[in-house]
């Protein structure tokens, strides 16, 4: 798979002297046998990226590429693939170290997008990946993979997260998350979604002087089953 993807990414760069983002995703993702609906969709959306800003545009190419290895994996034993989406939008705090201290404030509101995916309708077991953006301050933009584990209490279901989040924006900067979340449906296809999740910084360029080093949030939002 790996010569695969790198004879793709080789030839896409030979088109116009510059590297084609649609080439190599097509390439990949016949590679892995996806559909083809799936493959016209992922185009039409990183063309769609091109029009946001440089930030999210970088986040979001990087979050397509993670979700397409992580359902490429399984995609050709699997019998069937539900996908999940979560929009969540959350605050709480977090502990900063300064040169001569380490004090605690608010953190920033942050915006995740997460697509989690579910093979062979086995609900038990998800995983996926996330787009993180904190709204206001450093850092800026992250990625994750996500692995939950899920027990359904009807009408609620309640989930268990573990995540490592990796900050690329400004400086690098690489987390251990580990969390849970509650899900109430409001119609067969939309749930109201309350998570709390806790965050270790361990590793990065961004773990110096006046850095964030661990953070506790709370978020709510959107579920949506398809």
């Amino acid at each position: 798979m790996i010569g695969k993807l790198q004879h793709a990414i080789r030839r896409g760069a030979i088109i116009n002297n510059n590297p084609t983002k649609y080439y190599i995703l097509a390439q990949f993702m016949q590679h892995i046998s996806m559909k083809p609906i799936i493959i016209v969709s992922t185009l039409s959306l990183v063309g769609r990226i091109k029009l946001l800003s440089s930030k999210v545009s970088n986040s979001l190419s990087l979050l397509i590429l993670l979700i397409i290895c992580m359902s490429g994996v399984r995609t050709a034993n699997a019998q069937a693939l539900d996908i999940l989406l979560n929009t969540n939008l959350g605050s709480g705090l977090q502990m900063i170290r300064t040169e001569d201290k380490t004090t605690i404030r608010n953190s920033p509101l942050i915006l995740v997008l997460e697509t989690d995916f579910v093979f062979d309708h086995d609900y038990a077991t998800q995983m996926g990946a996330k787009l993180i953006l904190p709204l206001d301050g450093d850092p800026k933009a992250g990625i994750s993979p996500v692995l939950k584990l899920v027990q359904d209490y009807q009408p609620f279901t309640i989930y268990l997260l573990f995540s490592a989040p990796f900050f690329f924006s400004p400086k690098t900067i690489l987390g251990i998350e580990t969390g849970g979340g509650l899900l109430y449906p409001i119609s067969d296809l939309f749930s109201v979604v309350g998570e709390i999740n806790l965050t270790t910084f361990v590793a990065g360029k961004g773990l110096a002087d006046d850095s964030i080093i661990f953070q506790f949030n709370v978020f709510t939002g959107l579920h949506l089953n398809f």
